[in-house]
């Protein structure tokens, strides 16, 4: 009987959950990127049999799919209901922010002296390539600082901790898909970029830590001040984000809680 061979993954490739190839892995990529970059947004229900047609799979690779992008927090299963688009709460958001500033600040220290002299200057070339001024491209230099936070995490040499900054940073092309990038702010961090990559440079893990947990504390800041600073019907945030559970307590409501109701899917 011959005997089954198994395809070996890259460890430093980003992971799934799934083997390359397989019939579960093509709906699961397919469905997730559609749901990253905002095709599929919050609250949308999943159509399983567009996905049978559009890609030509059986009903159990997607449902085998669905079902993992469940456990991610991406998708909601609602018994005798179907599956939908999850939401994201205002509460959760803060704390991955929080979870990602200790995670990808400790890959930092860790990154600072192992990584490549080749990729340190091919990550300063991206970022210094767009010239600051009138002419500014804030998407290209935008995309450039995701080029540095990527080398921070392939360059840690700690799998585990990639694994879980990975899987938070798929959370975060959702809130880029919806949040307006403001370009003063694009211009702020990326003179933050720069320092943590001369921190990088110097192999100063201490300083690279505290300069990239402060940077995504501050992005962090900056997020909640614009999904409970806008109005509700201008801005594109509500679609994505509903309020945290009521929790037991007394009448009195505080502000932020006020707030948070004001930003309630319709």
């Amino acid at each position: 009987m011959a005997k089954k061979v198994r395809t070996k993954r890259n460890p430093s490739a980003t992971p799934d959950p799934f083997n390359d190839g397989s019939l579960t892995d093509r709906a699961y990529q397919q469905i997730k990127e559609e749901i990253l970059t905002n095709r599929l947004r919050p609250g949308d229900p999943l159509h399983v049999d567009h996905f049978v047609r559009s890609l030509g799979l059986s009903r159990t690779p997607l449902r085998e799919a669905i079902q993992e992008l469940e456990k991610e927090g991406l998708v909601e299963i609602r018994p005798r209901m179907g599956s939908f688009v999850s939401h994201i709460e205002l509460r959760e958001i803060v704390e991955m922010y929080q979870v990602r500033a200790l995670l990808e600040g400790f890959a930092a220290r860790l990154a600072a002296g192992r990584v490549s002299p080749d990729r340190l200057v091919e990550v300063e070339e991206e970022l210094t390539r767009q010239p600051l001024g009138s002419e500014t491209d804030y998407a290209v230099l935008s995309k450039a600082g995701l080029a540095l936070h990527r080398l921070i995490v392939e360059s840690c040499g700690n799998l585990v901790l990639t694994r879980f900054v990975v899987s938070l940073q798929d959370h975060f092309r959702r809130f880029r898909a919806v949040s307006p990038q403001l370009p003063e702010r694009v211009v702020d961090f990326h003179q933050e970029h720069l320092q943590i990559l001369d921190a990088l440079k110097k192999g100063d893990g201490a300083r690279a830590q505290q300069l990239t947990q402060r940077h995504l504390e501050r992005a962090a800041e900056l997020l909640m001040e614009r999904l409970l600073g806008q109005p509700v019907q201008a801005a594109a945030t509500p679609m994505i984000v509903r309020p945290a559970p009521a929790l037991p307590g007394p009448q009195q409501k505080t502000n932020g809680e006020r707030a948070d109701r004001t930003l309630r899917s319709g």
